[in-house]
């Protein structure tokens, strides 16, 4: 089966941002690269980059480094918190273009 330049384009990202994530991340991504495609999976670590980051932000964690916030940070994960990210999501606004939010 052809590989197409869109797939090759999104492994190669998938490969470059699963090295700014926690090794928790880069094992998922592993397990799940024979049955979701590259594209599925790049998404997967957007989302989880912009959860990272606001983890940092929010002081949740006491990382500054994505690749460093250890899975014990997300095991004792407070639901007030996860409440919280959720409505910094449903708030945030999403640029479409220069002219739309």
């Amino acid at each position: 089966m052809a590989v197409s330049r869109q797939h090759q384009i999104h492994q190669k990202k998938l490969e470059e941002m699963v090295n700014e994530m926690p090794s928790y991340v880069g094992e998922y991504v592993d397990d799940k690269l024979d049955t979701r495609s590259p594209s599925t999976l790049l998404n997967y670590l957007h989302d989880y980059k912009i959860f990272f980051g606001w983890l940092i932000a929010e002081r949740i964690t006491n990382c500054q480094n994505i690749k460093d916030i250890p899975l014990s940070d997300l095991e004792n994960l407070r639901l007030d918190d996860a409440k919280n990210f959720f409505k910094c999501l449903q708030r945030r606004e999403v640029h479409i273009n220069k002219k739309e939010n």
